[in-house]
């Protein structure tokens, strides 16, 4: 149901969020949300257990987090949703590991999609890192790749 998204589904994004918000293709919920919660099933198969358990983990906090708006018990417009689904991606990421991960696995996230997209910007993926315990080597692997600054 709407109120309580599955996990290792992607389906939400389309029955719930879309159904309820009527964004478009090109919106949050079909655009962004549905066609990366898809990318990452499929970038699953190339990673660790640990990465498998964050996909899960994240997909399912980043669809909690937009129940309200599924539900119609939040509204604005399809911009002020877009604005907030992306202000849930760095507590859900790093909430779920994220940092813990093994450096293989970042890599594969970071192919996956980049980061400035995971985390909406910049700043908003520094301030996340820096509050989380023991993101410092995340931030080493950002830094090195010249993905961050």
């Amino acid at each position: 149901t709407c109120s309580n998204p599955k996990p290792n589904s992607c389906a939400f994004y389309d029955d719930c969020l879309e159904d309820e918000c009527q964004c478009g293709a090109d919106g949050y919920p079909i655009g962004y949300g549905l066609h990366y919660c898809e990318e990452f099933t499929d970038a699953k198969s190339q990673m660790s257990d640990a990465g498998k358990d964050w996909v899960a983990e994240t997909m399912l906090c980043l669809q909690n987090e937009l129940v309200p708006w599924a539900t119609g018990s939040r509204t604005g417009s399809c911009t002020q949703l877009k604005e907030y689904a992306f202000g849930t991606h760095p507590e859900c990421y790093v909430n779920s590991g994220l940092c813990t991960l093994p450096p293989t696995d970042w890599i594969v996230v970071v192919q996956t999609v980049g980061l400035q997209e995971l985390f909406g910007s910049w700043g908003a993926l520094k301030a996340s890192l820096q509050a989380a315990q023991g993101c410092g080597k995340f931030l080493a692997f950002l830094v090195e790749r010249s993905i961050v600054e």
